[in-house]
């Protein structure tokens, strides 16, 4: 044990202290042997959990950079739209949000289906089923999913306010045509911006009627 050892050890001569000391058998030169073999090794196993450690690091940090996903803000996905197009804004904060030139080209022809029951079946005339939503060639930037989901709402950029959805596998218009893709926006949502030119011109012509054009006008529409 130590205890004998060390006892043994305290009995030897100065001379064979040396002796022992030099050959590592007994006492602090056994000690510093046994230290010595203890790091030569723990140290090189230690090292190299360190290095695999440390590479592990940057390769997950590589990783991360490259998995990360840059979110950008929907608002500063709008796009600048010719004033002298006619454009939608959303009903609640009369954000500009697309143009007629983003709308499905040809546009979908309106009919009356059979195939769903929940547009006949309190006896549905084909010619008064009107269109209540527009439908959009394809999906703008600011809708976000648009083109990582199957289906989703779409809601305004600014006030979130919700405007619609889509649907790649299509959906029903009200007028009873199924439309696919389906970036479908209801018109209650929206409000039309007629083009500038169109209502400056509007303004000139009310300008330059006669007031008392004006007021005939105004009599026949409260008659």
């Amino acid at each position: 044990s130590m205890k004998e050892e060390t006892a043994a050890y305290r009995n030897l001569t100065t001379l064979e202290k040396e002796e022992v000391t030099e050959k590592q058998l007994i006492g602090p030169g056994k000690m510093a042997k046994f230290i010595n073999d203890l790091a030569m090794f723990c140290v090189p196993r230690t090292t190299k959990s360190m290095e695999e450690n440390t590479n592990q690091i940057i390769e997950d940090e590589k990783n991360k950079e490259k998995c990360t996903i840059v979110v950008q803000d929907p608002l500063s996905m709008l796009k600048d739209y010719d004033p002298n197009t006619t454009r939608f804004a959303c009903k609640i904060c009369r954000t500009i949000l697309f143009s007629e030139c983003d709308l499905e080209d040809p546009p979908h022809s309106k009919s009356q289906h059979s195939f769903s029951y929940r547009k006949t079946k309190h006896g549905a005339n084909r010619s008064t089923n009107q269109c209540q939503s527009v439908f959009l060639a394809m999906g703008m930037d600011w809708m976000l999913g648009v083109n990582d989901a199957a289906e989703g709402k779409i809601v305004c950029p600014k006030c979130c306010a919700k405007l619609g959805l889509f649907k790649w596998h299509g959906t029903q218009c009200s007028c009873g045509s199924w439309v696919t893709p389906a970036i479908q926006i209801h018109n209650s949502r929206v409000d039309v911006v007629p083009p500038e030119n169109q209502r400056l011109q509007q303004d000139h012509s009310a300008m330059l009627m006669s007031p008392l054009a004006r007021l005939h006008i105004a009599g026949q529409s409260s008659i």
